[in-house]
């Protein structure tokens, strides 16, 4: 039954989106989840069908995601009214045979047109970094990183030995960039990101590594709680989400200036 549910979101679902030029991404290991994406100006949208057979027998759920990370993936009962398909009160759409399975594919992909595609330009993040600033702090992390301490006086001892101060800074640009328009804003925050990664890894034995818009993750990090990061995404998302708060915690529990809970994750 897998097999089959497997080959029909490819081909019903699958083959009705790509009208609207998403294609099949990849699915996820354990659990039964199809990614649909496709790229506007440059910006990635993704449609996510999962079918959960642990949990949630005989069900879909669809999901919408605007941004790289998850901060914006949506689930159905956000866009979807109620009522208006073979849904349950979660929005999910149940199945037990094999009509009601292509059924609950052709109303998910009219579910996507008739709502879903609008919420995707809704969500959507548009000050993703650019190519440009992808290659740059990859390029040009150090020099960027001495101009910020430069810019700033910082004598730097370490992250972890005077986190608090650094951050002070941190957070006073950030604050400086709010309600400003974004490419006036892109060489402070593409600064601040090099500041932070040179010095981060240098407290988790860590290495930089190309990144796109495809694959964020700019830092390998060895000794850390977290392998993978991208701390060129984390700054510009903490700036446009006004988010700084929780830019500061990620770091500093990276640096083990916060207690490692296993429920953090």
């Amino acid at each position: 039954m897998e097999e089959q549910i497997d080959l029909l979101v490819k081909n019903v679902f699958g083959n009705e989106v790509k009208k609207h030029g998403f294609h099949y991404l990849a699915g996820r290991s354990g659990d039964h989840y199809w990614t649909f994406s496709r790229k506007i100006g440059g910006l990635t949208q993704r449609i996510e069908v999962g079918a959960d057979f642990h949990y949630k027998p005989n069900c879909f759920a669809l999901y919408l995601q605007g941004s790289l990370t998850d901060m914006d993936k949506i689930h159905a009962r956000v866009f979807v009214p109620e009522n208006q398909y073979h849904t349950d009160a979660n929005r999910n759409w149940r199945y037990e045979n094999e009509k009601e399975i292509k059924r609950a594919l052709h109303e998910m992909t009219d579910a996507v047109e008739e709502y879903g595609l609008a919420e995707l330009e809704r969500i959507t993040n548009a000050h993703a970094p650019t190519d440009e600033m992808w290659i740059k702090i990859y390029t040009d992390n150090q020099q960027l990183h001495d101009q910020f301490i430069k810019k700033h006086d910082i004598e730097v001892e370490g992250l972890s030995d005077n986190f608090e101060e650094i951050f002070n800074i941190i957070e006073k640009e950030i604050s400086k960039c709010q309600g400003k328009k974004y490419k006036d804003v892109q060489d402070t925050l593409l600064e601040i990101a090099a500041f932070l990664g040179v010095e981060l890894i240098k407290e988790v034995d860590g290495m930089w590594v190309q990144a796109s818009k495809e694959h964020p993750e700019d830092l390998i990090c060895i000794e850390s709680k977290i392998e993978e990061f991208s701390i060129l995404l984390a700054v510009v998302e903490s700036w446009q989400r006004n988010k700084v708060k929780e830019l500061r915690e990620a770091l500093a529990f990276m640096v083990a200036v916060l207690p490692f809970e296993d429920d953090d994750f």
